[in-house]
């Protein structure tokens, strides 16, 4: 009977192999992590420790592999969000407003892309593992049903600890959402109106943007700058009253005043003609039904349908008015479309330079002062520093995946067989 697993060459197991798929899955190809479980030709010096120089060399291998993995990790998970999103939004396929929402989406999708590199390792490395117990045991079936069940075992809770790690990922998400929704309250809820003040983090820094800002926000371009700002807001209010000062001064009025008399003549003649015909009808209804000589609802009957008859002359009456004044003031407008444009225009130029020199008046002496107390960078360093943390949640994601991987990949280097840790069995 065979005793022994057939010529075995150290490799890394199938499930570090397959892991390469889940590095994909967050942007990271670690060409150097096929080397984690390989060794090649070591040339012996008996006077040297083989053994120790072995670890030490691929123990600094295993080190640099986690940095990279970790790196790629964190940029997939943070910058390669926030990156995308910035670049959307300076394309002009993002409104401001959207943009957390889009950072929500992108983090989904990637939450799903990790389950899925979670089924994709196992399926395909639990296969790999349990082809390579019947290829080294061959006939010795105690032993290759032994391996045979360990890399069952290993895949199994694999893929339970790869999920566990997925809904991880929500959550570290969920909190980078918060604490970006955190600082933006910081920044807008202290320092709403000088924003390149937000990327910094020392007061004294923060102290000269704002002089800076505050200065260049003060001029006399800057100053005409906010009072454009507030005209624009106040225009559309004062719109309405210019155009009805307009109407009233220009040619419109008269002609809309002609057209309203004649729409009111038709809409006069329109009621009489109307009533009259109702009580045409009313008569015609009394003589046929004979109401003076039947019952008294005969006659109830014939009046209803008169009011109901004066009630709809009355609605038609007032809707072809109605309409008439419409189409008339339109006409109207039309026939004088230039000289109301006109009169409009110079209206409103007139409001604008009043209320651009009461604005500069009023702006001006006070406009320092103002700009310096809208930023209070003392209350926003103080707030920002409240949600600081020494622990970074996707790098602590990261790492702690990066150990899944590492420790899934560990195999018996005496038979080849995938290493069954404890944590694993307790499951």
């Amino acid at each position: 009977s065979v005793t022994s697993p057939l010529v075995y060459q150290p490799k890394m197991m199938p499930l570090l192999s397959s892991a390469l798929l889940l590095a994909t899955a967050i942007c990271f190809q670690p060409s150097a992590g096929a080397l984690l479980r390989t060794r090649g030709q070591v040339v012996e010096d008996p006077e040297e420790d083989v053994v120790k120089k072995i670890q030490e060399k691929w123990g600094k291998m295993d080190d640099f592999v986690e940095i990279l993995f970790t790196m790629a990790c964190k940029w997939k998970n943070g910058n390669d969000v926030n990156g995308l999103a910035a670049e959307k939004l300076k394309g002009g396929d993002l409104k401001g407003s959207e943009v957390t929402k889009f950072k929500a989406k992108t983090q989904a999708k990637n939450v799903q892309q990790l389950k899925a590199a979670c089924g994709n390792i196992v399926g395909r490395g639990k296969k790999k593992c349990r082809q390579g117990c019947a290829d080294r045991w061959g006939v010795a079936m105690t032993k290759r049903d032994s391996c045979d069940e360990k890399c069952v075992e290993s895949y199994d809770y694999f893929e339970n600890q790869c999920m566990t790690k997925a809904a991880n990922l929500e959550q570290v998400y969920k909190m980078k959402l918060d604490r970006a929704a955190a600082r933006k309250q910081c920044h807008e809820g202290h320092c709403p109106n000088i924003p390149t003040t937000w990327m910094m983090t020392k007061a004294r820094a923060m102290n000269r943007e704002v002089k800076k800002q505050c200065k260049s926000q003060c001029n006399e371009k800057g100053i005409k700058a906010q009072c454009e700002k507030k005209w624009l807001a106040k225009e559309n209010y004062v719109l309405p009253s210019v155009e009805s000062a307009c109407f009233s001064d220009g040619k419109v009025k008269e002609c809309f005043g002609k057209k309203k008399t004649s729409a009111k003549d038709d809409q006069k003649k329109c009621a009489t003609d109307g009533t009259k015909t109702c009580k045409e009808q009313a008569e015609k209804c009394n003589k046929k039904g004979k109401t003076d000589k039947t019952f008294k609802d005969a006659k109830g009957f014939c009046d209803d349908r008169k009011t109901l008859c004066e009630e709809q002359v009355t609605e038609n009456c007032n809707k072809e008015l109605k309409a008439a004044l419409e189409d008339g003031q339109a006409e109207c407008e039309k026939a004088d479309e230039k000289g109301l444009e006109e009169c409009k225009d110079k209206t409103l130029k007139e409001e604008k330079e009043q209320a651009m020199g009461a604005c500069k008046k009023t702006q001006g002496p006070k406009c320092d002062k103002k700009c310096k107390e809208t930023c209070d960078t003392e209350a926003m360093g103080k707030c920002l520093k409240n949600l600081e943390s020494k622990d970074d949640e996707a790098e602590m994601f990261c790492k702690d995946f990066w150990r899944l991987l590492h420790d899934s990949a560990e195999i018996d280097p005496a038979t080849g067989d995938p290493v069954v840790f404890l944590s694993s069995k307790k499951q």
